[in-house]
């Protein structure tokens, strides 16, 4: 278990993820913009970001999820391992997507929890 120690009191590991400022950082964008359309591009890079970080396709990747909500997702793993691997693997693409990215505005930092 790659010298990870945690109890198991469910069946499923859960880890939530959500980006930190994420209403102010759509309003900024608009008001920048001048168009309402912010909301689809940073929703776009988040959901690909996530999505990528799992790891999985197909079928085990829509089985991850319990919910995507707009600014993050709430996915589901069997054991802690690949928990953790998502969120290491979440943490490097976002640092990679940061280093790239141009102006603050378009850093994004992630809240990630793992709840058992």
């Amino acid at each position: 278990m790659n010298g990870h120690t945690a109890k198991k009191t469910s069946d499923v590991f859960v880890v939530s993820v959500d980006l930190v400022g994420y209403s102010l950082k759509v309003k900024e964008i608009e008001r920048s913009t001048g168009e309402a359309g912010g909301t689809a591009d940073i929703n776009s890079r988040i959901r690909t970001l996530i999505r990528d970080a799992t790891g999985l396709s197909g079928e085990g990747l829509e089985s991850a999820f319990i919910a995507e909500t707009g600014d993050g997702a709430i996915l589901r793993f069997p054991d802690i391992d690949p928990a953790i691997e998502f969120s290491g693997r979440l943490h490097n693409a976002v640092r990679e997507e940061n280093h790239k990215a141009s102006g603050q505005l378009a850093k994004l930092d992630f809240r990630v929890g793992i709840a058992f």
